[in-house]
């Protein structure tokens, strides 16, 4: 683990605004970062957690399936600290590592306690990566300080990277792509951000994901002059023009999708990972399709059950895809799948030069 975290700071740390126009450059770190992250995947999901603190989130991006989950009788809600404890009991009883704030479909920093969560996540000593993600419209001054202060907190290096999801880089694609306009409020945050990290002289890898429609064109070189004036070198960039066919999610001619084509023999490696939502469920898998809405397939239990039950859920799960074919329901047209059952070397399935981040 600590050999693929320190391969992934290198490639993602080159992989930044100074070198982001070399050709070059990036035909070499993309496959290396990407074999990294799948390695992580296969042979260490059941170390991997998505953490999903907040399910509200405060915008209705066209990819995303929430504003179809407020559709539904699910009690959208913040992590309370009380659940937040029960995960970590949790995570104690097992050898978790590697620690992700994702939610599902909400946003990380609603919750106003998600600093006080990953500080309290430092104290795990199994845990040696934290990551965060958001859409950054509320990274404000304040969340910025939190980030400040833990990271100056994080002795061990732990804290890893904060991830930023964003639409185009003009306000028109940016409303389209994500449902609200708030573009020039978050390009606002994230330079604030990278200016105090560059005054305090903090190491925090930045990583902006740009999610765009079909033919949009992205000039790198704004990017880099209107959020990253201050040369924060730990900076880096990736850019999204195909998006998960979603089942049952409206379609838009702009986007692109991509196409469910592979056999899905074996089970997903993604069921190895487990995902801690809000209201105290624990799923498997982490990504955005494991909770559609209204089904619960993909549910192993809550934080009240012991790890044995979910356990044997999960494995429930997996076998019946392998033994009967009983496909989860999230899982039948789902296009990020990863099969489970055959070495890296000769899965057809791995697009392993177009994902940086599992």
């Amino acid at each position: 683990m600590k050999v693929i975290r320190f391969t992934r700071s290198i490639a993602l740390m080159s992989y930044s605004f100074k070198v982001i126009n070399s050709t070059f450059l990036k035909q070499l770190v993309v496959p290396v970062v990407s074999v990294c992250n799948y390695v992580m995947l296969r042979k260490m999901g059941n170390t991997f957690v998505e953490m999903e603190i907040s399910s509200i989130c405060n915008s209705r991006c066209v990819f995303c399936p929430y504003v179809d989950i407020t559709k539904t009788d699910k009690k959208l809600q913040v992590m309370s600290s009380q659940t937040f404890g029960k995960v970590l009991d949790k995570l104690r009883q097992v050898n978790y590592r590697v620690i992700s704030f994702t939610p599902t479909t909400g946003d990380t920093l609603v919750n106003p306690e998600w600093d006080t969560f990953i500080n309290k996540s430092l104290s795990l000593d199994q845990v040696d990566t934290i990551l965060l993600y958001t859409n950054g419209i509320l990274m404000n001054e304040k969340n910025i300080e939190k980030v400040i202060a833990l990271v100056k907190n994080d002795t061990s290096g732990k804290i890893f990277s904060i991830l930023f999801s964003l639409g185009g880089f003009d306000e028109k694609t940016y409303e389209f792509m994500f449902g609200v306009n708030k573009f020039k409020l978050v390009i606002e945050n994230i330079s604030r951000l990278l200016s105090r990290l560059h005054e305090e002289k903090l190491t925090l890898l930045v990583h902006l994901e740009f999610r765009i429609p079909r033919d949009y064109k992205l000039d790198l070189n704004v990017v880099k002059r209107a959020v990253n004036p201050a040369g924060y070198p730990f900076t880096g960039v990736r850019v999204l023009r195909e998006f998960l066919g979603i089942e049952g999610l409206k379609r838009y001619p702009e986007i692109s999708y991509k196409e469910d084509i592979c056999v899905k023999q074996n089970a997903c490696s993604y069921l190895r990972k487990t995902r801690f939502a809000a209201d105290g469920g624990v799923w498997a898998d982490g990504c955005v399709v494991s909770e559609l809405p209204g089904d619960f397939t993909l549910q192993l239990g809550s934080v009240d059950d012991s790890w044995d039950t979910l356990e044997t859920k999960r494995k429930a799960i997996i076998d019946g895809w392998n033994t009967n074919r009983i496909i989860p329901f999230p899982c039948e047209k789902c296009t990020m799948y990863r099969n489970d059952n055959v070495s890296l070397k000769n899965d057809p399935t791995i697009p392993i030069w177009k994902t940086l981040y599992v």
